[in-house]
């Protein structure tokens, strides 16, 4: 059998495992990778793309789910609530209740959590930062999209990156619009255009 295969089987044989937590929002579905030592750890709330359902989360980590582990990262994923996707207050306000369980069962680094998200995952991270924006150290979208650049405001404080295909229209065009209004308030933020890409980041 080759290494290859044996790789494969033991990720086969080793998949997403997802827990639902009660909080006093509603409940949240998520998934969370936990790598090797005693930490602490920093931590990223990676928010999923598309419909936000388990397929979503699953396919968005699986690229990165041994790379994040080697590099000593809790990453936590939640599944969107049937109320609606991250984007709305009725789905996010359970998410500082998903944060703090997992601080408290897993040492978290001090300083915060690191925000992510992927397509609808980053127009929701580009909700969720500023609605909470004391509990992250950084956002970043691979791509994000908001339709109000203004509303990143209580962000000042925190690195934003937004990463965008040159090749994703309305996607490129939000980006760019959003890195201006940041930076024109004195906020810390970087746009990484990727060449020859359309709607594909990562």
């Amino acid at each position: 059998v080759s290494g290859f295969a044996l790789i494969s089987a033991a990720v086969a044989a080793a998949p997403l495992v997802f827990t639902t937590l009660q909080t006093d929002a509603g409940p949240v579905e998520y998934a969370v990778l936990t790598p090797d030592g005693p930490g602490p750890h920093p931590a990223i709330l990676a928010l999923p793309p598309g419909p936000q359902t388990r397929e979503m989360v699953t396919e968005s980590l699986a690229p990165w789910q041994a790379q994040m582990r080697a590099d000593g990262f809790i990453v936590v994923s939640p599944v969107a609530p049937v109320e609606g996707l991250y984007t709305c207050a009725c789905a996010h306000d359970r998410l500082p209740a998903l944060m703090d369980h997992v601080a408290s069962v897993a040492p978290v680094q001090d300083g915060g959590w690191h925000l992510f998200g992927i397509s609808n995952g980053g127009r929701s991270a580009l909700v969720v930062g500023p609605a909470y924006p004391t509990r992250f150290r950084s956002v970043t979208v691979l791509p994000g999209a908001t339709s109000n650049p203004e509303s990143l405001a209580p962000l000042a404080h925190v690195p934003i990156t937004l990463v965008v295909g040159a090749d994703d229209g309305g996607w490129l065009q939000s980006s760019q619009r959003a890195q201006q209004t940041i930076a024109a308030t004195g906020g810390d933020v970087s746009l990484v255009v990727l060449p020859s890409q359309g709607h594909s980041a990562f």
